[in-house]
């Protein structure tokens, strides 16, 4: 009687000793691909929105400092920066956009380099890119003529 005691109790013991571990592993892998997903999902959203900013600093630079010579395309290019700049943008960009169409809106020119210093030091700073300069905060423009 005692023998079959123990020999039952070895029973549960070694179906124990199978059913812990897959349990462990099985939670482990369960927590391990939540993580991921969760990763991914950052990640993904870090890139979309990235893509976005740079588009929009992009179409906003290409068409500031052109004086009088601003193409409907251009126009276009940068309204469609404005509003990916509100949608994408941190509230410091969303702001410093408002008060760039405010005044175009108003005066019909505008000065873009607060934008655009904001985007370029945000963009840097989120793809890890060291400051360019000493002179970092100045933005110029390009144009051949």
């Amino acid at each position: 009687m005692f023998y079959n005691i123990t020999s039952q109790t070895n029973d549960i013991l070694d179906k124990w000793k199978i059913i812990v571990p897959a349990i462990i592993v099985f939670i482990g892998w369960l927590v391990n691909f939540w993580i991921k997903v969760n990763l991914d999902k950052k990640t993904k959203r870090r890139e979309i929105i990235t893509s976005y900013l740079i588009q929009a600093y992009r179409k906003l630079e290409f068409g500031s400092g052109r004086e009088n010579n601003i193409s409907d395309d251009m126009k276009r290019d940068m309204e469609k920066a404005v509003a990916d700049i509100q949608l994408f943008g941190t509230k410091e960009e969303f702001n410093a956009v408002k008060e760039f169409s405010d005044t175009m809106n108003e005066k019909g020119k505008g000065d873009a380099r607060a934008v655009l210093k904001l985007l370029r030091m945000n963009l840097r700073k989120e793809l890890m890119l060291e400051r360019n300069n000493k002179n970092s905060d100045e933005i110029f423009h390009w144009r051949l003529k």
